[in-house]
């Protein structure tokens, strides 16, 4: 299940700076096919190139890439298109990303001009009871936990998606310390903040 979004960018004329939108947390289902043209002609960059994927975000976080966690390449290039997949860190943060493809043959380096990805928050929700919280099918969710209690991840999958999730008690919290997150979360209720 992969998005593809399709953007032409001319090397020489920056033109109109291409925005892509797309949303918070979405990983391994969103590829960049980026068309090349150097003044309007297709650019095809010679053999043995590499392609380095830079992005920063908005909360002034950022990285390189050429690969995906799992291992797999992240691009590729084939007569003037250049096909990236955007690494599931890339979308972790609402607002505008900015990311830029970078060519490197030998000792010569060409990138793209940068690229917005308007990334949209990912909805969110508060609730107190498991009538509100019904996501079975996406993460297996404990029956009961206890006030002070957290969750732990049981199991992951290959790819290091949450499987199964069990609760667990602080090691060493004493009942003042319990005491306090129970007094806490009342005031939270009671200020209507919740």
């Amino acid at each position: 299940m992969v998005i593809t979004h399709k953007v032409n960018m001319d090397l020489i004329r920056r033109g109109i700076t291409p925005r892509i939108d797309i949303v918070q947390d979405d990983k391994y289902s969103r590829n960049l096919n980026i068309r090349l043209y150097e003044n309007g002609v297709a650019f095809l960059p010679p053999d043995g190139c590499h392609a380095l994927i830079r992005y920063s975000k908005p909360d002034r976080t950022g990285g390189a890439y050429d690969a995906m966690p799992d291992g797999t390449e992240a691009w590729k290039i084939e007569d003037n298109e250049l096909t990236i997949g955007l690494a599931p860190q890339v979308c972790t943060v609402s607002g505008t990303v900015r990311l830029m493809v970078s060519l490197l043959c030998g000792n010569a380096e060409l990138s793209t001009f940068a690229i917005e990805l308007n990334v949209q928050a990912q909805v969110s929700f508060k609730g107190d009871s498991q009538e509100y919280i019904n996501i079975k099918c996406y993460v297996p969710q404990p029956q009961s936990a206890k006030v002070g209690a957290y969750l732990r991840v049981k199991a992951v999958d290959d790819q290091g998606r949450i499987q199964a999730v069990e609760t667990a008690a602080p090691d060493s919290i004493s009942d003042d310390h319990m005491n306090a997150l129970i007094d806490a979360k009342l005031g939270v209720i009671e200020n209507g903040a919740y």
